[in-house]
């Protein structure tokens, strides 16, 4: 907001916050943040500067601004006020990533009261918005001295007049000395907030419902019964903390055959995925899940049982990941390694009959799907390890594994199976399917060992997660995808050559989606670094690598290395023109890779491309292409080592017959079993230091088998 009089108003502090002035400074979540007040006893407190009508230099006092992420804002001392003279307005003009806060001051000040263990706390704010809000809390630890970040609320609803929202917190840990709360901007927009109360809620009576005007947070028993936990909660936040909170290192245990207890041993154990009690878990925990004692193996063709029925254990809740970790003290969450624990953890998220193929004419699913088998909604420094291949498997969920957020940072999503996860429905021609198997949002994400197949799209793919500049969510940065297989193992049973889901795209009764290795349709151009390596894509995909949108979204810095494209149906690697800037996408790297397609397109294709990429300053060096057609070679400055044959020349590249092992398919329209089953090893004089790595699909196998046996 602009002052309209420099008495009454001051804006302050404009300027963009990048990641390297979080880490060298307090590193505490913007937002509008509020100072409170109470005793030991349960009994109403009031807020210390309720109507913010004291101040000292422009600020007012027992609070402090500060914040996070890339982000241009403003902040102002307002006579636009709820009461008195005076509140408080946010402004965000730009955003990439992070909150905007006005916060208690977390000092040794005396601002932030004292609270009781166990106790739960009412808290009220009025507040005007045209922005994402949310209610956020810290808290002193007594161990350690440090503010803690503890909880993400309800998001509040939008409103251009005075509104007043409410929520109750859960149970106060025990480690806890000292409260703040307040309402957070997460997104462009405004904010104002004005008179905040707070009370011990064994004093108060909270609203039973909730309004435009009033925010509550429906509570759900934990097994311990002392941390009720919102259900419509997003979390956009990373932990708070003045300094790093400890590193407790305690074990967490979750087993379908525990008590539901205290989660401190398998007989004790949370017995459900959403039973678990986050808020005793701290940064450097482990949380164990109980695998049962045998195996599902890998990798799920769809004729065996599945999962978790005649194998493994079956979780039938959300993994919703309600905490995080801090940089050097992650919070691991993995399937246990004790004999009789270790064999397939199973998230069903559901639905239990497969998704319909394109076009199929009837369909009567047996249960209903939930929004996501894992939700990662805002968390940081999380660690989901299923600890051997396939160790942890997830399907019958819309979405697989959903990163739900721009906030969502420094996550490794590690050793998962995500397979027949997605929704459906019905056009001129049938039933189709529709929704990814991982769906990202965040920054500085690791997607290793893991096999992502037979999804209702997408075997990745951003999400939507408000509008941000018209880009639908923050710019990703930092993404890496490696030793992964993206494919389809299901086949269209009547067209051949094509996944369950997808025919061709130039067939209209055939376009029910497209089903890609790797997308990003959103977040506009300022994405940067992402890395896939040692990877494998398809067979059955349309494209394999395709981080871009026609004029709307681009990725600079991407490195595609070591991997392996079988028969991708469209593209192996794309990355589309922008008309506004001829730059981007810029530095891409292509080295070591091995890209087969068959001779000819398949049934309904135009065409298929090795590589198609625009922009400028790339590079591909030391790899083989098997057909295809190569487009934009002048955006490559450094081409070399490449071998190609079949389709058009290779920039730096030699034409030769590379001398697959094979054997190769005999068709256009190969089959699972023909395309997985063959061997490009190649064997020309020109191939030396060329190629993948990885020859086969086994051979990935083989390597996530070899990494997890030396951890």
């Amino acid at each position: 907001m602009t002052p309209t009089s420099p008495r009454h108003a001051r804006a302050r502090n404009r300027h963009t916050l990048r990641w390297t002035a979080l880490l060298s400074a307090l590193a505490v979540p913007l937002a509008l943040l509020v100072s409170v007040t109470t005793g030991q006893a349960a009994t109403a407190a009031s807020v210390t500067n309720p109507s913010l009508e004291q101040a000292t230099n422009g600020v007012p006092s027992c609070w402090q601004t500060n914040g996070w992420g890339t982000n241009t804002h403003t902040f102002a001392r307002t006579t636009d006020a709820h009461s008195g003279t005076y509140a408080e307005k946010v402004s965000i003009s730009s955003y990439r990533s992070g909150a905007q806060r006005l916060a208690v001051q977390m000092g040794t000040s005396g601002c932030a009261p004292d609270v009781s263990t166990g106790h739960r706390y009412s808290l009220s704010g009025w507040y005007k918005t045209s922005g994402k809000v949310q209610w956020v809390g810290w808290y002193l630890s007594k161990s350690t001295g440090s503010w803690v970040f503890w909880f993400n609320g309800p998001t509040v609803a939008k409103s251009s007049t005075w509104a007043q929202s409410r929520y109750t917190t859960a149970a106060v840990p025990s480690d806890a000395a000292r409260l703040s709360f307040g309402l957070s901007l997460q997104s462009i927009g405004t904010l104002t907030v004005d008179d905040f109360a707070f009370a011990d809620a064994a004093a108060t009576t909270a609203p039973t419902t909730a309004s435009a005007a009033t925010s509550t947070a429906p509570t759900t028993a934990t097994p311990s019964s002392a941390a009720p936990t919102s259900a419509t909660s997003t979390p956009t936040s990373p932990p708070a903390t003045s300094t790093a909170p400890a590193s407790t290192g305690a074990t967490w245990y979750v087993s379908r055959n525990g008590s539901n207890a205290d989660g401190k041993s398998w007989a004790t154990g949370w017995n459900e995925l959403a039973n678990i009690n986050w808020s005793v878990v701290r940064p450097g925990d482990q949380i164990l899940i109980d695998g049962g004692s045998s195996s599902c193996g890998s990798n799920y063709d769809f004729a065996a049982s599945r999962p978790g029925v005649a194998c493994g254990m079956q979780y039938q809740t959300q993994l919703a990941v309600r905490a995080s970790g801090t940089a050097t003290a992650p919070i691991t969450i993995r399937l246990a390694s004790d004999a009789g624990h270790n064999g397939t953890a199973v998230v069903f998220g559901g639905r239990s009959t497969m998704l319909p193929y394109c076009d199929q004419s009837s369909y009567s699913p047996t249960g209903s799907a939930r929004s996501a088998g894992i939700s990662i909604p805002g968390s940081s420094h999380i660690v989901i390890d299923g600890g051997h291949r396939s160790g942890i498997m997830v399907y019958g969920a819309k979405s697989g594994v959903d990163l739900a957020s721009d906030s969502t940072s420094f996550v490794t999503l590690r050793n998962l199976e995500v397979f027949d996860n997605g929704t459906y429905s019905t056009w001129a021609y049938g039933y189709k399917s529709d929704g990814e198997g991982i769906s990202l949002a965040g920054h500085d994400i690791t997607i290793e060992r893991d096999l992502i197949h037979d999804n209702g799209q997408d075997a990745i793919q951003d999400r939507y997660t408000g509008a941000i500049n018209n880009n639908s969510h923050a710019a990703l940065y930092n993404i890496t995808v490696r030793d992964s297989w993206l494919y389809e193992h299901r086949e269209h049973p009547q067209w051949a050559g094509y996944g369950f889901n997808a025919g061709a795209q130039s067939i209209a009764s055939q376009n029910c989606t497209h089903v890609d290795g790797i997308q990003i349709w959103g977040g506009g151009l300022d994405q940067k670094n992402l890395t896939v390596d040692h990877d494998v894509f398809g067979p059955f995909l349309a494209q394999g690598v395709y981080p871009g949108d026609q004029n709307l979204t681009s990725f600079d810095n991407v490195v595609v290395s070591n991997s392996l494209f079988l028969n991708v149906l469209d593209h192996s690697i794309i990355g589309d023109s922008i008309s506004s800037s001829q730059s981007t996408p810029g530095g891409w790297k292509i080295q070591n890779v091995t890209s087969y397609m068959t001779d000819k397109p398949d049934t309904g294709l135009n065409s298929h491309g090795k590589v198609d990429l625009a922009g400028s300053g790339h590079s591909v060096t030391n790899s083989i292409f098997y057909n295809g057609y190569f487009a934009s070679s002048s955006a490559f400055s450094t081409a070399n080592g490449n071998v190609w044959w079949g389709g058009d020349p290779v920039p730096g590249g030699t034409q030769q017959q590379p001398g697959f092992a094979g054997p190769l398919p005999t068709t256009n329209g190969p089959s699972y079993a023909a395309v997985t089953a063959m061997d490009l090893t190649p064997s020309c004089s020109a191939c030396s230091g060329a190629g993948s790595a990885l020859h086969k699909a086994g051979d990935l196998l083989s390597r996530i088998d070899s990494l997890d046996a030396t951890g």
